[in-house]
C-alpha cells in the first residue's frame, strides 16, 4: 500500500515538472519582453518630442489661410492652415496663438460673428503693417452686459491679444471691437469704416491699446466707458466725428496719442476722470478737446505737467462747458483758442510741429545716401505722415465750401490675388520683400498720407445738386422715410444758427441727427439746449432727434455743435 501510494505522489510531481519546463523555457523572453513594453510610451513621447523639435511645427501657433486653408481637424499647421478663424477658435487652446495670412476673413469666407476671443488667446496678423491686407470684415449680434444686443465684429476676453489686423464693421450701428469687463491688449492694428465705433471698453477694463490707428469710423474711433481704465498709448485717431469719447465714471490713461482731422478731437463727459499726457490734439475740424458734464479731467498737476498740444483746430482748441474748474498744466497751446472754466498754468505757447519734422525727412533722404550723415538722436516722426495748415485765424467763421475735397482712397486688400498671401513656411524672406516690411515698419499708418481736409462752408443755391455719399450703406429700422409732421427738416438747432437758413430741401431728408438719453430728465435737458428737438425711439432705444437733412455735411455741423454744449449725437440713415 505505501509503495504504491509512493509512486503516485512521484509521478504526480514528475507530471508538474513536465508541465513547468515549456514555462521554463519562455520565461527569459517574458523577462525582455516585459522592459520592452514597458518602454514603448516613452519611446513614442521621445518621438513625439522629437517631431515638435522640428523647425516647420510650432505647437503653439495655429495657422488660418481664408483662400487655400480647409476646416478640418488635420489640418491648422503653417502648411496646412484652417480657413477661418472661428474654426481655428474651436481648435485652439489657452495661450495659443492663431496666426492669419493675407485676405479678408467674412462670412463670404464662412466665418460667423461676432468673433469672440476667449481669454489667453492671441489673434495675429503682421504688426509690421498694421494688419494692411488682413482685413476681418463683418458683425453679429452680440448680448451685451447691459442686456441689450450690439452688432459687433470681434469681442475680446480677458487676457486676450488682437494684433497685427483690420477691422471692419459696415453692418449699421456696428462696432468694430467690444471690450466689456475684460483686460487684454490691442496693437499695431487698424479699425477703419466701422459705422459705430472702431472699439468700445466698458464695464471694469485695464486693457492696453497701443500703437493702432482709428481711421474714418462712424462716431467715436474709440469710445470709453463704464468704470473702464484702459491705458491708450500712441495711437492715431483720424477723420471720424470724435476722435474719442469717455463717459460715465471712466478712467483711462491717454498718452502720446494723435488726434486729427476729425470733427472733434476728444470728448470727456459725465463723471470721466482721464489723465491725458503728451497728446497732439492738433488741426481738428471743429473743437479740439471739449469738457462737459461733471468731467474733471487731468491735464497737468503740480510736478508733472500735462506736456499737451493743442493747436490748429478749427473753432477752438480747448472748451469747458463743465461745471468744474478744470486745471491745464504744462501744456503748449493759445490762450486765445480756449474757452470755460480753465486754470491755465505754466502755458507753453504753440510752434510749429512739422517743420522739424520735414526738415528731419529731408535729412533722412541726405543721409540715406550718405550714412554718415545720421544724425545721432533724430526726432520723432510722429507727424512725418501729416500735412497740416500752419496758420489758422481764431476769429476766422468756419465755411462750407460747395465743392469739399473729397477723403483719400483707402489702401484696400484684395483677398482675390494670392501673391498678396506671405508664405508661413518661409519666416526668412526674401531681401527685397524685409526691405519693404522695414520701410513699412517706419511708416505708422499703411493708408495714403491725409492732407488737410479743414471744412469751409458757403452757402448754396437751391440749384445746387445734393452730393451722394457712396459710403454710407447703413440702414435703420423702422425710421420713417419722410419726417412726422412738425419734424424740423435741414433748420438749424438755436444754439448756433446757420447763416443761410433759407435752404429748403429739395428731396427727402437721408440723415437725421439724434441724442441717445437715458432718462425723461435727460430728454428734458436736451430740449433746453434745442427747444425744437423731440423725444423718439430707434430700435428700441431712447433719443432725442434733433433735425433730418438731406446734406450730410449739414448733420455734421450739427452734431459738432451740440458737442460744443456737451451732448453727444451721432447720425443716423433714413432708408429711402
Amino acid at each position: 500500500m505505501k509503495i504504491i501510494i509512493h509512486r503516485t505522489f512521484k509521478a504526480l510531481i514528475l507530471q508538474h515538472l513536465t508541465d513547468l519546463i515549456p514555462i521554463a523555457i519562455l520565461s527569459p523572453c517574458l523577462i525582455i519582453a516585459l522592459p520592452l513594453a514597458a518602454q514603448t510610451p516613452s519611446s513614442q513621447t521621445s518621438k513625439a518630442a522629437n517631431q515638435n523639435t522640428n523647425p516647420n511645427t510650432n505647437p503653439n501657433i495655429i495657422y488660418v489661410n481664408p483662400l487655400t486653408g480647409l476646416d478640418r481637424p488635420d489640418r491648422g499647421s503653417n502648411t496646412s492652415p484652417f480657413k477661418t478663424i472661428t474654426y481655428a477658435l474651436s481648435r485652439a487652446q489657452s495661450e495659443q496663438i492663431i496666426q492669419l495670412t493675407n485676405g479678408t476673413y467674412s462670412s463670404t469666407t464662412g466665418e460667423q460673428f461676432p468673433i469672440r476671443l476667449p481669454s489667453a488667446l492671441t489673434l495675429r496678423g503682421d504688426e509690421t503693417i498694421k494688419g494692411k491686407g488682413i482685413t476681418i470684415l463683418g458683425g453679429g449680434t452680440l448680448l451685451t452686459g447691459s442686456g441689450f444686443p450690439q452688432n459687433v465684429a470681434i469681442a475680446l476676453g480677458d487676457r486676450s491679444e488682437l494684433r497685427g489686423v483690420t477691422v471692419t464693421n459696415p453692418n449699421s450701428r456696428g462696432y468694430g471691437l467690444w471690450i466689456e469687463n475684460a483686460s487684454p491688449t490691442v496693437s499695431n492694428s487698424t479699425f477703419l469704416g466701422n459705422q459705430q465705433d472702431g472699439a468700445l471698453i466698458t464695464g471694469k477694463s485695464a486693457a492696453i491699446v497701443s500703437f493702432n490707428q482709428f481711421f474714418r469710423n462712424g462716431t467715436s474711433g474709440l469710445a470709453i466707458e463704464g468704470e473702464a481704465s484702459p491705458d491708450i498709448r500712441s495711437n492715431l485717431f483720424q477723420q471720424t466725428t470724435f476722435g474719442m469719447s469717455i463717459r460715465q465714471e471712466a478712467t483711462p490713461q491717454i498718452t502720446e496719442n494723435t488726434f486729427t482731422q476729425n470733427q472733434n478731437g476728444i470728448l470727456i463727459q459725465a463723471n470721466a476722470k482721464p489723465v491725458l499726457r503728451g497728446n497732439a490734439i492738433i488741426n481738428n475740424r471743429n473743437y479740439g478737446l471739449t469738457i462737459s458734464d461733471l468731467a474733471k479731467p487731468d491735464l497737468g498737476k503740480a510736478n508733472d505737467d500735462g506736456n499737451n498740444t493743442l493747436q490748429g483746430n478749427g473753432t477752438l482748441d480747448l472748451q469747458n462747458v463743465s461745471r468744474n474748474a478744470v486745471v491745464v498744466i504744462g501744456n503748449q497751446l493759445d490762450i486765445k483758442r480756449v474757452k470755460g472754466n480753465l486754470q491755465l498754468l505754466n502755458v507753453r505757447p504753440p510752434s510749429n510741429l512739422f517743420v522739424n519734422n520735414f526738415v528731419n525727412s529731408s535729412v533722412a533722404n541726405a543721409a540715406s545716401a550718405n550714412p554718415s550723415t545720421i544724425p545721432s538722436n533724430p526726432k520723432s516722426d510722429r507727424f512725418a505722415n501729416l500735412k497740416l495748415e500752419q496758420e489758422i485765424s481764431a476769429s476766422q467763421p468756419m465755411n462750407l465750401a460747395s465743392h469739399l475735397d473729397s477723403p483719400p482712397a483707402l489702401v484696400r486688400p484684395t483677398a482675390s490675388n494670392p501673391n498678396n498671401s506671405f508664405n508661413f513656411a518661409n519666416t526668412q524672406g526674401n531681401q527685397a520683400n524685409q526691405a519693404n516690411q522695414a520701410n513699412q515698419a517706419n511708416n505708422p499708418f499703411w493708408y495714403e498720407p491725409v492732407t488737410s481736409v479743414i471744412i469751409r462752408i458757403a452757402p448754396r443755391g437751391l440749384d445746387s445738386p445734393i452730393p451722394t455719399n457712396t459710403e454710407i450703406t447703413s440702414s435703420l429700422r423702422p425710421v420713417r422715410s419722410f419726417p412726422p409732421s412738425g419734424e424740423p427738416v435741414n433748420q438749424p438747432i438755436q444754439i448756433a444758427p446757420l447763416a443761410n437758413t433759407s435752404l429748403t430741401p429739395q428731396t427727402p431728408p437721408r440723415y437725421r441727427v439724434v441724442v441717445p438719453v437715458s432718462s425723461a430728465n435727460a430728454v428734458a435737458q436736451v430740449r433746453q439746449i434745442v427747444p425744437n428737438s423731440f423725444a423718439s425711439r430707434l430700435n428700441g432705444y431712447l433719443v432725442v432727434q434733433i433735425g433730418a437733412y438731406s446734406d450730410r455735411r449739414i448733420a455734421e455741423v450739427q452734431v459738432s455743435r451740440l458737442a460744443q454744449q456737451g451732448l453727444s449725437a451721432r447720425i443716423e440713415t433714413i432708408n429711402p
